[in-house]
Protein backbone atom coordinates (compact mmCIF):
# COMPACT_ATOMS: atom_id res chain seq x y z
CA UNK A 1 0.00 0.00 0.00
CA UNK A 2 2.78 2.75 1.01
CA UNK A 3 4.00 2.19 -2.80
CA UNK A 4 0.80 2.32 -4.78
CA UNK A 5 0.65 -1.43 -5.58
CA UNK A 6 -1.82 -3.88 -6.25
CA UNK A 7 -2.45 -6.52 -3.34
CA UNK A 8 -3.28 -8.67 -6.58
CA UNK A 9 0.51 -9.72 -7.69
CA UNK A 10 -0.94 -10.11 -10.93
CA UNK A 11 -1.94 -6.65 -11.18
CA UNK A 12 1.97 -5.59 -10.02
CA UNK A 13 4.58 -4.18 -12.64
CA UNK A 14 6.21 -6.77 -14.44
CA UNK A 15 10.05 -7.55 -12.36
CA UNK A 16 8.83 -6.13 -9.23
CA UNK A 17 8.75 -8.34 -6.53
CA UNK A 18 7.30 -6.28 -3.16
CA UNK A 19 8.61 -9.26 -0.79
CA UNK A 20 12.83 -8.29 -2.12
CA UNK A 21 12.98 -5.56 -4.20
CA UNK A 22 11.66 -1.93 -4.07
CA UNK A 23 11.47 0.91 -6.64
CA UNK A 24 12.55 3.73 -4.00
CA UNK A 25 11.72 2.82 -0.41
CA UNK A 26 13.12 0.23 1.74
CA UNK A 27 16.02 -2.43 1.54
CA UNK A 28 16.30 -3.63 -1.90
CA UNK A 29 18.08 -6.87 -1.09
CA UNK A 30 21.18 -8.27 0.55
CA UNK A 31 24.21 -8.78 -0.60
CA UNK A 32 27.08 -11.82 0.11
CA UNK A 33 29.89 -10.01 0.53
CA UNK A 34 31.39 -13.60 -0.04
CA UNK A 35 34.99 -14.05 0.38
CA UNK A 36 35.11 -10.84 2.33
CA UNK A 37 33.28 -12.15 5.49
CA UNK A 38 31.43 -15.09 4.43
CA UNK A 39 28.49 -13.88 5.81
CA UNK A 40 25.13 -11.59 4.51
CA UNK A 41 26.37 -7.99 5.23
CA UNK A 42 25.22 -4.27 4.60
CA UNK A 43 22.40 -4.25 2.19
CA UNK A 44 22.87 -2.19 -0.95
CA UNK A 45 21.35 0.21 -2.00
CA UNK A 46 21.01 0.88 -5.75
CA UNK A 47 18.67 3.97 -5.69
CA UNK A 48 21.76 6.24 -3.72
CA UNK A 49 24.84 4.24 -4.31
CA UNK A 50 28.07 6.22 -2.15
CA UNK A 51 31.09 6.88 -4.38
CA UNK A 52 32.45 5.29 -1.30
CA UNK A 53 30.44 2.09 -1.07
CA UNK A 54 31.88 -1.45 -2.11
CA UNK A 55 31.72 -2.22 -5.82
CA UNK A 56 31.22 -5.67 -5.22
CA UNK A 57 27.34 -5.15 -3.56
CA UNK A 58 26.62 -4.27 -6.78
CA UNK A 59 28.36 -5.91 -9.80
CA UNK A 60 25.12 -8.31 -10.35
CA UNK A 61 22.68 -5.51 -10.86
CA UNK A 62 22.06 -4.03 -14.41
CA UNK A 63 21.99 -0.36 -13.61
CA UNK A 64 22.47 1.97 -10.49
CA UNK A 65 21.80 5.48 -9.21
CA UNK A 66 24.71 7.39 -7.21
CA UNK A 67 23.81 9.78 -4.20
CA UNK A 68 23.49 12.93 -4.91
CA UNK A 69 26.97 14.05 -3.60
CA UNK A 70 28.15 12.10 -6.60
CA UNK A 71 30.74 13.73 -8.78
CA UNK A 72 32.76 13.19 -12.15
CA UNK A 73 36.46 14.13 -11.22
CA UNK A 74 36.94 15.06 -15.10
CA UNK A 75 40.19 16.85 -14.38
CA UNK A 76 41.52 13.19 -13.53
CA UNK A 77 40.50 11.95 -16.59
CA UNK A 78 42.87 9.39 -18.60
CA UNK A 79 43.07 7.83 -21.40
CA UNK A 80 44.49 4.27 -22.93
CA UNK A 81 45.45 3.92 -27.37
CA UNK A 82 48.40 1.17 -27.30
CA UNK A 83 50.49 2.90 -29.98
CA UNK A 84 49.82 6.31 -30.00
CA UNK A 85 51.53 9.38 -30.55
CA UNK A 86 52.62 11.85 -27.75
CA UNK A 87 53.98 15.27 -28.37
CA UNK A 88 55.88 17.80 -26.82
CA UNK A 89 56.94 15.13 -24.18
CA UNK A 90 59.13 16.44 -20.78
CA UNK A 91 61.73 13.61 -20.15
CA UNK A 92 62.41 15.22 -16.86
CA UNK A 93 59.22 15.49 -15.69
CA UNK A 94 56.65 13.29 -17.36
CA UNK A 95 56.77 10.11 -15.28
CA UNK A 96 56.73 6.82 -18.26
CA UNK A 97 53.68 4.95 -16.51
CA UNK A 98 51.47 7.33 -17.42
CA UNK A 99 52.14 7.33 -20.86
CA UNK A 100 52.66 3.06 -21.09
CA UNK A 101 50.68 2.84 -24.38
CA UNK A 102 52.51 5.27 -26.20
CA UNK A 103 53.74 4.20 -29.73
CA UNK A 104 55.72 7.09 -30.85
CA UNK A 105 57.05 10.24 -28.71
CA UNK A 106 58.02 13.38 -30.16
CA UNK A 107 60.21 15.00 -27.02
CA UNK A 108 60.32 18.82 -26.52
CA UNK A 109 62.77 21.34 -28.07
CA UNK A 110 64.48 21.41 -25.44
CA UNK A 111 65.45 17.66 -25.35
CA UNK A 112 68.38 15.64 -26.34
CA UNK A 113 70.24 12.41 -26.48
CA UNK A 114 72.89 12.69 -23.74
CA UNK A 115 75.43 10.70 -26.22
CA UNK A 116 78.64 11.05 -23.98
CA UNK A 117 76.68 9.42 -21.39
CA UNK A 118 75.89 5.82 -23.68
CA UNK A 119 76.81 2.45 -22.10
CA UNK A 120 77.06 -0.91 -24.06
CA UNK A 121 75.76 -4.20 -22.52
CA UNK A 122 76.91 -7.46 -24.13
CA UNK A 123 74.44 -10.38 -24.80
CA UNK A 124 75.85 -13.62 -26.02
CA UNK A 125 77.57 -12.69 -29.44
CA UNK A 126 75.00 -9.10 -29.57
CA UNK A 127 75.33 -6.08 -28.05
CA UNK A 128 72.87 -2.94 -27.19
CA UNK A 129 74.02 0.70 -27.09
CA UNK A 130 72.07 2.64 -24.13
CA UNK A 131 72.11 6.66 -23.46
CA UNK A 132 69.25 8.72 -21.55
CA UNK A 133 67.20 10.86 -23.18
CA UNK A 134 67.51 14.06 -21.02
CA UNK A 135 66.20 17.78 -20.73
CA UNK A 136 69.60 20.59 -20.87
CA UNK A 137 69.01 23.39 -18.48
CA UNK A 138 71.60 26.42 -17.25
CA UNK A 139 71.45 25.98 -13.23
CA UNK A 140 73.46 28.28 -11.35
CA UNK A 141 76.17 28.53 -14.36
CA UNK A 142 75.97 24.81 -15.14
CA UNK A 143 74.54 22.94 -17.18
CA UNK A 144 72.55 19.99 -16.15
CA UNK A 145 70.92 17.27 -17.32
CA UNK A 146 67.63 16.10 -15.90
CA UNK A 147 66.35 12.44 -16.91
CA UNK A 148 66.20 8.99 -15.49
CA UNK A 149 62.72 7.71 -17.19
CA UNK A 150 63.71 7.54 -21.01
CA UNK A 151 66.82 6.30 -23.05
CA UNK A 152 67.28 5.55 -26.35
CA UNK A 153 68.77 2.18 -27.47
CA UNK A 154 70.00 0.62 -30.45
CA UNK A 155 72.04 -2.66 -31.37
CA UNK A 156 75.74 -2.67 -32.29
CA UNK A 157 76.37 0.80 -32.71
CA UNK A 158 78.50 2.35 -30.20
CA UNK A 159 82.08 0.92 -30.66
CA UNK A 160 84.00 3.46 -28.98
CA UNK A 161 81.20 6.28 -29.47
CA UNK A 162 77.44 6.73 -30.13
CA UNK A 163 76.28 5.85 -33.56
CA UNK A 164 72.93 4.65 -32.89
CA UNK A 165 71.33 8.25 -34.16
CA UNK A 166 72.27 11.55 -34.24
CA UNK A 167 72.02 14.01 -30.58
CA UNK A 168 69.48 16.66 -31.44
CA UNK A 169 66.57 13.96 -32.91
CA UNK A 170 63.29 14.60 -31.00
CA UNK A 171 61.39 11.96 -32.11
CA UNK A 172 61.45 8.24 -30.77
CA UNK A 173 59.62 5.03 -31.56
CA UNK A 174 58.52 3.17 -28.29
CA UNK A 175 60.23 -0.36 -28.50
CA UNK A 176 58.97 -3.63 -26.97
CA UNK A 177 60.97 -5.35 -24.43
CA UNK A 178 63.95 -7.56 -25.80
CA UNK A 179 63.74 -9.68 -23.69
CA UNK A 180 66.02 -9.00 -20.20
CA UNK A 181 68.66 -6.69 -22.29
CA UNK A 182 67.13 -4.28 -22.26
CA UNK A 183 66.80 -3.65 -18.71
CA UNK A 184 70.16 -5.19 -17.76
CA UNK A 185 71.50 -2.58 -20.25
CA UNK A 186 70.22 0.16 -18.12
CA UNK A 187 70.72 -0.91 -15.04
CA UNK A 188 74.53 -0.70 -16.40
CA UNK A 189 74.20 2.65 -17.69
CA UNK A 190 72.76 3.79 -13.98
CA UNK A 191 75.39 2.45 -12.69
CA UNK A 192 78.43 4.12 -15.07
CA UNK A 193 76.49 7.68 -15.14
CA UNK A 194 73.33 7.47 -13.57
CA UNK A 195 74.27 10.39 -11.02
CA UNK A 196 74.70 12.52 -13.60
CA UNK A 197 71.25 12.84 -14.92
CA UNK A 198 68.77 12.01 -12.20
CA UNK A 199 68.96 11.46 -8.53
CA UNK A 200 70.26 13.85 -6.10
CA UNK A 201 67.28 17.06 -7.07
CA UNK A 202 68.43 15.39 -10.97
CA UNK A 203 65.15 14.15 -13.35
CA UNK A 204 62.99 11.02 -11.82
CA UNK A 205 63.40 7.92 -10.76
CA UNK A 206 60.58 5.38 -11.88
CA UNK A 207 60.65 1.43 -12.58
CA UNK A 208 58.92 1.68 -15.73
CA UNK A 209 61.30 3.36 -17.97
CA UNK A 210 60.61 3.61 -21.50
CA UNK A 211 62.98 2.62 -24.47
CA UNK A 212 62.86 4.61 -27.59
CA UNK A 213 64.69 3.89 -31.33
CA UNK A 214 65.50 7.53 -32.13
CA UNK A 215 65.07 8.58 -35.38
CA UNK A 216 64.38 11.80 -37.79
CA UNK A 217 61.39 10.62 -39.00
CA UNK A 218 59.23 8.49 -37.11
CA UNK A 219 56.36 7.92 -39.48
CA UNK A 220 59.27 6.93 -42.35
CA UNK A 221 60.44 4.28 -40.36
CA UNK A 222 57.67 2.76 -39.58
CA UNK A 223 57.00 2.66 -43.30
CA UNK A 224 60.02 1.06 -44.28
CA UNK A 225 59.66 -1.42 -40.95
CA UNK A 226 63.48 -1.17 -39.64
CA UNK A 227 63.67 -4.43 -38.19
CA UNK A 228 66.28 -3.91 -35.23
CA UNK A 229 63.15 -3.89 -32.88
CA UNK A 230 59.36 -5.00 -32.35
CA UNK A 231 57.45 -1.66 -32.70
CA UNK A 232 54.28 -1.51 -30.70
CA UNK A 233 53.31 2.02 -33.04
CA UNK A 234 53.68 -0.99 -35.82
CA UNK A 235 49.90 -1.45 -35.58
CA UNK A 236 48.18 1.05 -33.28
CA UNK A 237 44.82 0.96 -31.51
CA UNK A 238 42.24 2.66 -33.67
CA UNK A 239 40.09 2.41 -30.11
CA UNK A 240 40.59 5.29 -27.53
CA UNK A 241 39.26 3.87 -23.93
CA UNK A 242 38.87 6.83 -21.74
CA UNK A 243 38.51 6.61 -17.87
CA UNK A 244 37.22 9.31 -14.84
CA UNK A 245 36.87 8.79 -11.52
CA UNK A 246 33.53 9.11 -9.64
CA UNK A 247 33.90 10.66 -5.87
CA UNK A 248 32.38 11.93 -2.95
CA UNK A 249 32.16 15.84 -2.47
CA UNK A 250 35.56 16.66 -0.75
CA UNK A 251 37.39 13.39 -2.16
CA UNK A 252 41.29 13.94 -1.18
CA UNK A 253 43.31 11.79 -3.80
CA UNK A 254 45.94 9.25 -2.57
CA UNK A 255 44.55 9.35 0.75
CA UNK A 256 45.32 6.30 2.84
CA UNK A 257 42.71 3.75 3.41
CA UNK A 258 39.40 3.14 2.17
CA UNK A 259 38.74 6.62 2.04
CA UNK A 260 41.26 7.67 -0.68
CA UNK A 261 40.23 4.63 -2.98
CA UNK A 262 38.45 5.68 -6.03
CA UNK A 263 35.80 2.52 -6.29
CA UNK A 264 34.00 3.76 -10.06
CA UNK A 265 35.40 4.68 -13.07
CA UNK A 266 33.05 6.46 -15.91
CA UNK A 267 34.56 5.06 -18.70
CA UNK A 268 33.62 5.35 -22.64
CA UNK A 269 35.42 5.26 -25.86
CA UNK A 270 37.08 7.97 -28.51
CA UNK A 271 35.56 10.65 -25.64
CA UNK A 272 38.41 12.25 -24.57
CA UNK A 273 40.58 13.34 -26.91
CA UNK A 274 42.75 16.46 -25.93
CA UNK A 275 42.32 15.97 -22.45
CA UNK A 276 38.79 16.43 -22.62
CA UNK A 277 36.78 13.73 -20.86
CA UNK A 278 32.84 13.70 -22.81
CA UNK A 279 31.91 10.04 -22.37
CA UNK A 280 28.49 9.18 -20.81
CA UNK A 281 24.82 10.40 -21.37
CA UNK A 282 23.29 14.04 -20.41
CA UNK A 283 20.12 14.19 -18.35
CA UNK A 284 17.05 14.49 -20.37
CA UNK A 285 15.69 17.57 -21.11
CA UNK A 286 13.67 19.20 -18.23
CA UNK A 287 15.03 16.34 -15.47
CA UNK A 288 15.91 18.54 -12.73
CA UNK A 289 16.89 15.84 -10.32
CA UNK A 290 20.76 16.51 -9.78
CA UNK A 291 21.47 12.66 -9.61
CA UNK A 292 23.59 10.80 -12.05
CA UNK A 293 23.26 6.73 -13.03
CA UNK A 294 25.67 4.51 -14.08
CA UNK A 295 24.97 1.36 -16.10
CA UNK A 296 27.99 -1.25 -15.62
CA UNK A 297 30.66 -1.83 -18.54
CA UNK A 298 32.74 -5.08 -18.50
CA UNK A 299 36.12 -4.55 -19.53
CA UNK A 300 36.81 -7.86 -21.17
CA UNK A 301 40.24 -6.37 -22.85
CA UNK A 302 41.81 -4.69 -19.75
CA UNK A 303 41.74 -1.75 -21.69
CA UNK A 304 40.09 0.39 -18.90
CA UNK A 305 42.15 -0.67 -16.12
CA UNK A 306 45.19 0.04 -17.80
CA UNK A 307 43.64 3.53 -18.75
CA UNK A 308 43.46 3.63 -14.78
CA UNK A 309 46.49 2.61 -13.45
CA UNK A 310 48.16 5.02 -16.30
CA UNK A 311 46.06 7.81 -14.16
CA UNK A 312 47.08 6.44 -10.74
CA UNK A 313 50.91 7.19 -11.93
CA UNK A 314 49.43 10.86 -13.76
CA UNK A 315 47.50 12.16 -11.07
CA UNK A 316 48.40 10.67 -7.77
CA UNK A 317 45.04 8.91 -7.20
CA UNK A 318 44.39 5.09 -5.85
CA UNK A 319 41.88 2.94 -7.36
CA UNK A 320 40.45 -0.16 -5.43
CA UNK A 321 41.47 -3.29 -6.87
CA UNK A 322 38.56 -4.14 -8.47
CA UNK A 323 36.88 -0.90 -9.17
CA UNK A 324 33.62 -1.10 -11.15
CA UNK A 325 32.94 0.72 -14.75
CA UNK A 326 30.23 2.35 -15.67
CA UNK A 327 28.48 4.87 -18.30
CA UNK A 328 27.68 7.88 -16.80
CA UNK A 329 24.29 8.48 -17.41
CA UNK A 330 22.54 11.95 -16.30
CA UNK A 331 19.15 11.30 -14.32
CA UNK A 332 17.65 8.38 -11.50
CA UNK A 333 17.20 4.98 -12.82
CA UNK A 334 14.47 3.81 -11.02
CA UNK A 335 14.52 -0.23 -10.56
CA UNK A 336 17.27 -2.30 -12.18
CA UNK A 337 17.33 -5.61 -10.90
CA UNK A 338 20.41 -7.70 -10.68
CA UNK A 339 21.14 -9.40 -13.73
Amino acid sequence: RLLGYSVDILKRPIGVNIDRQCADLGVCAPWDAGSDTGRITVPATPWAVSPMDAPSKYKNYAALTFSADAQLLKKYSHRWQPGRRIKDLDPATQQPGAIADAGVIEFAPESTIATELFSRYYDGQQYYCIAPVVREAQENGQLLKHGGGYFAVGKACCEGKWNCGKKEWKEGIVVAPDGPALEQARTLNDIEHGIEFHGLGLGMTTKQPVYVDMTENATMVLKKGRTAFKYPASEPDQVEHCVAPIVSVGFVPGLEGAAGEVKYWAVGTDCCSDGKFSCGTPAKKGDTEPVFSGIPVADSGKNFMKAVRAAEVEFGVRSHPQPMFVDWVGGRMFYQPPR
